[in-house]
């Protein structure tokens, strides 16, 4: 034992050099968003492997829960896929509506793809917060792309390498969603940015730009509004809460519960529009063309 206390006694600068390595670095990666987010999402391979066997792990414990949430999806999916077998059968049934309407029906369910990925790193603590995917170019995940959850919007890829990608998640101050109130179609932008004053809420985010004289109830569904090439029109963001504030003189700005869980994300799915750089670039040359 006195041998033990008499190496550490000699090195003791060595130790408390290194301890004071450890301590910086702790304090850079807690009070850095930038530097945390790229101590959580290294990149390299042994960083992706115990991420990814973490969360293999994580999702056996979940099987039960996620096969009773599947279980309930499939449900409402056997429900859905019926509603749609009897509008499609009164379309074809019509033969002056033949070739206009089943047409528009059938190429609106072919715009988008839907690639399953699983969530191998996430965070919720930063002001600018991400998460890493294990999809990537590979899989023909693509920056822009949007990325959804069975529950709602979850963020956009921002950066794809051949098996992984980066992605801006909701809870990122640079992503806005455009949305609009369910019930009656009113258009809007939800941000994470300051909801509610408290930026450590993962839960809640704001709906901008509603009209002063505009009437919301607690509970009212917003989705996406589909004016934008990112998200299909109708996904879930989430639900009007309580709390409202004025903003100015034109309009309100209202607290809304978000429908993703992001503290207990998992699965997602990164969305492709097929007509993205078709959409992108006629409106680009329109831009062009604008004189003011």
């Amino acid at each position: 034992m006195r041998q033990l206390f008499l190496f550490i006694y000699k090195l003791r600068v060595f130790f408390a050099f290194v301890g004071l390595e450890l301590l910086a670095s702790w304090l850079i990666v807690r009070n850095n968003s930038y530097q945390g987010y790229t101590f959580l999402s290294s990149s390299n391979a042994l960083a992706s492997n115990i991420l990814e066997s973490k969360s293999n792990i994580n999702a056996y414990f979940d099987l039960k829960d996620q096969n009773e949430i599947l279980a309930l999806k499939n449900a409402k999916l056997e429900e859905e896929k019926d509603r749609l077998k009897k509008q499609v059968s009164i379309i074809w049934n019509d033969t002056s509506l033949r070739t206009s309407q089943s047409k528009s029906l059938l190429d609106t369910s072919a715009n988008y793809q839907f690639t399953a990925a699983k969530v191998v790193n996430n965070s919720v603590i930063f002001n600018d917060n991400y998460l890493t995917i294990d999809k990537g170019e590979r899989d023909g995940v693509k920056p822009g792309m949007g990325v959804v959850s069975s529950n709602g919007i979850v963020g956009k890829v921002k950066m794809a390498s051949k098996n992984f990608a980066t992605v801006y998640s909701l809870l990122h101050n640079d992503l806005t969603i455009s949305s609009m109130i369910k019930s009656d179609s009113i258009l809007c932008t939800t941000k994470w940015n300051s909801a509610g004053g408290d930026r450590n809420d993962y839960t809640t985010a704001e709906l901008l730009f509603i009209p002063m004289d505009h009437k919301l109830k607690k509970g009212d569904t917003v989705i996406t509004s589909g004016y934008n090439s990112v998200y299909p029109e109708g996904l879930m963001v989430g639900v009007v809460d309580t709390s409202f504030k004025v903003k100015s003189d034109m309009f309100q700005s209202v607290k809304i519960k978000l429908s993703t869980d992001f503290s207990t994300l998992r699965h997602v799915y990164v969305v492709e529009n097929f007509h993205t750089k078709e959409i992108d670039s006629l409106e680009q040359e329109t831009l062009k063309t604008v004189t003011y």
